[in-house]
């Protein structure tokens, strides 16, 4: 049944296309702004030491289960990454991952975190697969005191690789990411190289320059040209013949050109604490759907309205790639979802086996 499963898709690719309808597949939540790090490419912690009472403005439990319970939109839903900040402060994390999965069975999670607190993180992740499939998602921006620097704390890079050797000990199924930036650059194969035999996954990408992160205005984490010309020859090294989304960086890199077209807010979505909804992490503060606890926690009443209607065609028309070379994850892997031709073409080329298992076995 899968390659119908995925024709299927396709045909709801074209008619969300045409009729600009989104069919939400992937919600990257995040869960609080708290944060335990001081990255100098996020402000997102800075948001509780100025105004204390946002803490008390986070949603609450019995809001997402409203959205989830009553968005049509969330029919195809398949995966939540649980972000921040830094999710495991939230206290509540494991009951709203827990009325998640009660509501979409056989959801896939992705728990992201600096790894700082290495005790809390992997008692966590003891739960979360113990009622869902969950991969561990770390981030690593450098090597030694490369990654302190832009993390902002002092040793962060030695307990953070503690903590990823320990989830990798335990069994866990990791992620590792790392955000490319002017401050960094150079170090991306070394990152990989120190890693590669440790995690399962490994995803790069330009930083998100957006109201997300709240870095609208900081076009200083934007790539130059020999900056990007340095990573686009790192990332040849680090085998992306067999994994798409590192191939999608280099190539808008390299020519400002996608092998996927953006699709966010069609497929994916972003969600603050306090239940804005944005249609990815580079968006700059105009293109927020709105809040969801204006509209009773319903999506489909913010994403099919006549202004969700026209931020999907500002999407559409959005071409801050070719300037900023932005993508994500939760949009680029929702969108391969519809990509039926290209995906099982690249696929063909590059990776048999994985074509096998996912279009047939």
């Amino acid at each position: 049944m899968k390659p119908f499963k995925y024709f299927r898709n396709y045909f709801y690719y074209l008619k969300s296309f045409f009729n600009r309808q989104s069919r939400i597949c992937q919600i990257c939540l995040s869960v609080t702004d708290q944060c335990n790090s001081r990255c100098t490419q996020c402000s997102a912690w800075k948001s509780y030491l100025l105004d204390p009472s946002l803490k008390e403005k986070e949603f609450k439990l019995s809001e997402i289960e409203m959205m989830i319970k009553t968005s049509k939109s969330l029919n195809f839903l398949n995966t939540i990454s649980l972000t921040g900040g830094e999710p495991i402060l939230r206290k509540d994390l494991i009951d709203i991952a827990q009325m998640i999965n009660k509501e979409h069975k056989g959801i896939r999670f992705f728990l992201q975190s600096n790894g700082l607190n290495s005790e809390k993180l992997i008692e966590r992740a003891k739960e979360m697969v113990s009622f869902s499939d969950t991969t561990m998602c770390v981030s690593i921006d450098g090597i030694n005191s490369t990654h302190d620097k832009v993390r902002g704390i002092k040793g962060s890079f030695k307990t953070t690789k503690q903590t990823i050797k320990k989830l990798h000990d335990d069994g866990y199924e990791i992620s590792l990411s790392c955000n490319i930036t002017p401050a960094n650059y150079l170090e991306i194969k070394k990152v990989w190289d120190e890693f590669k035999d440790i995690v399962d996954y490994f995803s790069c990408r330009p930083i998100a320059v957006g109201a997300f992160f709240k870095t609208s205005e900081k076009n200083e984490f934007v790539l130059n040209k020999k900056q990007r010309n340095s990573v686009i020859k790192q990332l040849k090294n680090i085998n992306y013949a067999k994994n798409l989304f590192v191939y999608q960086v280099s190539r808008i890199l390299f020519n400002q050109k996608r092998f996927f077209p953006c699709r966010a807010g069609y497929f994916s979505v972003i969600i603050t604490p306090t239940l804005d909804v944005y249609p990815c992490s580079a968006c700059p503060e105009d293109w927020c759907f709105g809040n969801l606890r204006d509209v009773d926690c319903n999506l489909d009443a913010l994403l099919e309205s006549e202004k969700g209607k026209k931020i999907k065609m500002m999407v559409n028309n959005c071409r801050k790639y070719e300037t900023e070379f932005c993508i994500n994850e939760p949009e680029f892997f929702s969108t391969a979802h519809f990509q039926i031709f290209r995906l099982f073409f690249w696929l063909l080329i590059h990776d048999l086996p994985t074509l096998w298992k996912n279009f047939f076995s």
